[in-house]
C-alpha cells in the first residue's frame, strides 16, 4: 500500500527535476577573470549585450539583444546596468555577447568582435524552441575576458520563466563567479 502512495510522488518529483532547468556546462578553460576588475568595470557604466544566432524563429539577433539586456542581473553592481543599444553604452572597453550557435569549443574570440547593431522593434510574437544552448562572454578589449556555456531545455519564448532563468544564471557564472586567476580548468559548474 505505501509503496503505490509513493509512486505518484515519485513521479511528479522526476518530472519537476528535469522540467526545463538549465545547465551550466563548463567555463572557459583559459579563463582569468578578477572579480574585482569585473565589478569595477561595470559599475556605473551602461554595458552593451550582443547577441549572435538567435535561437527563437521570427526574432532576430537585434530585436533579442534589449530582451536579454532587460533579463541581465543587476542587484551586485552599484549602478550598473545593461542595454541592447549600443549606442546608450557607456563602457566601450567591456561588452557582452551572447552566441546561441556556439558550442563549448572555447577557440574563438566569443563574438567579441562581432561589429555593435543597432536594436531593431520586438517582433510580435516568437516560437519557442526544445533547448537553448550557446556561451555568453564578458569581452574585454575586443577579446573574451571570461565566458561560458551552458543549456537550458523545454524554452517557450524569450519571455519564458527557463530562458530567463538561464540569462540571469549564465550572467552571474561570468560575472559573480568566473574561474580564479590561475585557477583550474572548467568543469560543470550546475547541473540537474
Amino acid at each position: 500500500m505505501t509503496r503505490f502512495g509513493l509512486l505518484p510522488l515519485l513521479a511528479v518529483l522526476s518530472l519537476a527535476a528535469c522540467n526545463g532547468r538549465e545547465v551550466i556546462g563548463e567555463q572557459d578553460p583559459t579563463n582569468s577573470a578578477d572579480v574585482g576588475e569585473i565589478r569595477a568595470a561595470l559599475t556605473g557604466a551602461v554595458t552593451d549585450v550582443a547577441v549572435l544566432h538567435s535561437p527563437f524563429p521570427g526574432l532576430s539577433d537585434a530585436q533579442l539583444a534589449p530582451i536579454i539586456a532587460a533579463a541581465m542581473p543587476t542587484g551586485f553592481l552599484a549602478s550598473g546596468t545593461f542595454t541592447g543599444d549600443p549606442a546608450q553604452a557607456t563602457g566601450r572597453r567591456y561588452r557582452i555577447v551572447w552566441d546561441f550557435a556556439a558550442g563549448n569549443n572555447y577557440g574563438t574570440d566569443g563574438g567579441c568582435n562581432t561589429p555593435p547593431v543597432p536594436p531593431a522593434p520586438a517582433a510580435a510574437a516568437a516560437g519557442g524552441v526544445a533547448r537553448v544552448s550557446g556561451t555568453i562572454t564578458l569581452c574585454r578589449d575586443g577579446g573574451p575576458f571570461t565566458r561560458v556555456y551552458g543549456s537550458v531545455d523545454q524554452v517557450a519564448g524569450p519571455s519564458d520563466g527557463n530562458f530567463q532563468s538561464y540569462v540571469r544564471n549564465m550572467a552571474h557564472e561570468i560575472l559573480l563567479y568566473p574561474m580564479p586567476i590561475g585557477g583550474p580548468g572548467g568543469g560543470e559548474s550546475r547541473g540537474p
